[in-house]
Order: structure tokens, then sequence, then C-alpha cells
């Protein structure tokens, strides 16, 4: 359980608590924020307290976000503003806990021979987060879609922007795909050229290789003016867990990205559902290859980690999320539309 501690060690340098962390922390400790200016709070969040927990209102999001299982939500304008209660112990969790995960996440999430599909079957924490993450979410699947799901997470979460994108910025027009090359956006065409000429010396093929030939797993374009190819506005990795293979790829990606472009720098972010702390650690940590880390169901692993994780992962999900980096995927439409 964080204690007030945590809360202390998150405050920015001008008095009050930091807004990424706060409303996560608090809701395990509603004794802690009284009296805290009304102002603290994330934009369109409030927080109430409540017997043995507290409530929050979660801002309006795209039609594509819900309650996993479609209810205690109305459509207004295409958005959706939905509740959400956060109790103690297993028993409140399942008669009172509204989720504010993607939609798209029912899909995808369930259990596997017994053991969370997003969970690491070797590791004993990773598995006990993973299946209070589901209990949370209310998720008891038992049938897992054919579909691996980091594919399906791709598929979902290039959909999820194309119709969330327009919706935020209209006068943009969005080019969402999957698996694109680099080489087809506005920053780096100059690498076609370049790649034409490696392909016909064995010699410059050698000593230059062609690691530059890079697919996100989703882009996000801006089509300019009368410029014949898009602008590379984000690159976004979707990777259902992170290993370390999965880090090297992604941080491998963010380095070609940014020293082979020829203009602004696009976004370069990871979208995951890995439940172990640690290992989001191994991608949210480091230099500056990745801006940050978005998890699909944030809230819910924090309180999955408050029940059954250490100390350690505890205080490893509260640094990144008070550094800024690891954020909601729900805030992720936000930052592409700036």
């Amino acid at each position: 359980m964080f204690d007030v501690g945590d809360i202390d060690r998150l405050k920015p340098q001008v008095g009050g608590v930091n807004p990424d962390i706060a409303p996560l922390v608090v809701a395990r400790h509603p004794s802690c924020f009284t009296g805290v200016p009304t102002g603290w709070l994330s934009r369109s969040r409030t927080l109430r307290p409540g017997a043995r927990g507290a409530c929050r209102v979660a801002p309006a999001v795209p039609s594509g976000r819900g309650n996993l299982k479609s209810v205690g939500h109305d459509d207004v304008r295409n958005h959706r503003s939905i509740s959400r209660c956060v109790g103690r112990g297993t028993a409140a969790r399942a008669a009172s806990v509204h989720v504010t995960a993607p939609a798209f996440l029912a899909g995808i999430l369930g259990l596997r021979k017994g053991v969370p599909n997003n969970a690491d079957v070797a590791n004993k924490t990773s598995r006990a987060i993973a299946a209070e993450m589901l209990g949370v979410l209310g998720v008891d699947r038992v049938t897992i879609p054919k579909e691996a799901p980091g594919t399906a997470l791709e598929i979902a979460v290039a959909r999820y922007l194309a119709e969330a994108l327009p919706n935020i910025h209209s006068d943009r027009v969005w080019v969402v795909d999957r698996r694109k090359y680099i080489t087809d956006f506005r920053q780096y065409d100059h690498l076609a050229r370049l790649d034409a000429v490696v392909r016909k010396n064995p010699t410059l093929s050698s000593e230059i290789g062609r690691d530059y030939r890079i697919k996100p797993d989703v882009t996000v374009g801006i089509m300019i003016g009368g410029m014949p190819s898009p602008l590379l506005h984000a690159a976004i990795s979707c990777k259902w867990t992170i290993r370390s293979d999965r880090v090297q790829n992604i941080r491998h990606e963010g380095v070609i990205l940014t020293r082979s472009r020829r203009g602004r720098q696009p976004h370069i972010v990871t979208v995951t559902a890995e439940p172990l702390p640690t290992r989001l650690a191994a991608i949210a940590r480091g230099t500056g290859e990745v801006d940050a880390v978005y998890h699909v169901a944030l809230d819910e692993l924090v309180q999955a980690t408050d029940i059954a994780g250490n100390a350690q992962q505890r205080a490893i999900l509260a640094e990144m999320i008070g550094q800024n980096r690891l954020a909601d995927f729900e805030t992720l439409v936000e930052v592409l539309a700036i």
C-alpha cells in the first residue's frame, strides 16, 4: 500500500500533489487529501470521499472506451463519461468497480490454462498482479481469441486512434496505418533513395547495413498542404507484454527514428498491457529513446499492484507515474492531438 511518504516524494517543486500520481495514491488513502486544493486533480477529474474508498469521474473519452461489460455508460456525442468506484477487497471490487479501460481490451484479455494471458507463467508476482487486474476489470473468460494478443493489440490501437483523432482534431488529415515503412513518410523518404543505392552495392550493404528499414507497429501520419507524402506524427510500438528482446527492439526503433529524420521528430511511444512494474521500467526508464509508455489499464494496474505487488513493485510503479514515464492509454489521444 502506498504511504504518506510516497505522496510527499511525488510533490512537485511548487506545492501541491503531482496530478499524475495523486488520483491513484489518494484513491487508497482518502484521509490524506483532506484540505488539498481542488485544483490538484488532473483535468476533468473529481474525487469524492466514500466509505472505504473513493469514487472518481473519468473525463469524456472516445466512443471506443467503456465498461468492459458494456454496461453503465451513456453515449453523448460519440463520447462517454464513465464513472468508477474504487473499493477495498475482492467483494467490494466485484460489487462496485466500473472500469475505464478501453473497450477493445475485453476482446483480448482472458485466461489461458488458468493464467491471465498478459502474465509471465514463470513469475509468481506477474501472475498475481495480472490476476488482480482481471478481477478489477471483471474479465473471467477462459476462451482466448485465436489471434495473437500482440497482433490484436496493434489492430485495436490503430482502429481506436483512427476513430478518435479526427473527433478531437478534425482540421487535420490523419493517416493511421499498421506496419508501414518509415520511408513512406516525409522525414524519412531520403532513406528510400539510400536503400536503392545500398542494395546495388554489396560493400555499402555490408558497411552500412539496412537496419534503418523499420516498420513501427502503428504509425500516425498527417497530410500537410501539397506534400506528396504524410509527415510522421507518431510511431507507436504495441507490445502486449514486455520482454528483454522487445525492449531492445523498441529502443532500436527509437534510435533510428531520432537519428535518421530530416525534419521534426515524431512522438515515439509504447503501448502495453504488461502487469509487472519492474518490466515496465525496463522500457519506461532510459535516456529518451521513447517519449513515454502508455498502459491500456493503468488504474487497474495500480490497484492490482497495491494488492498483490511487493514494496519494490509499488515503489517502481509510483516512480514511473510520478516522473511522467508511464501514463494511461486514455491520455495518448490528447497528447497526439496537440
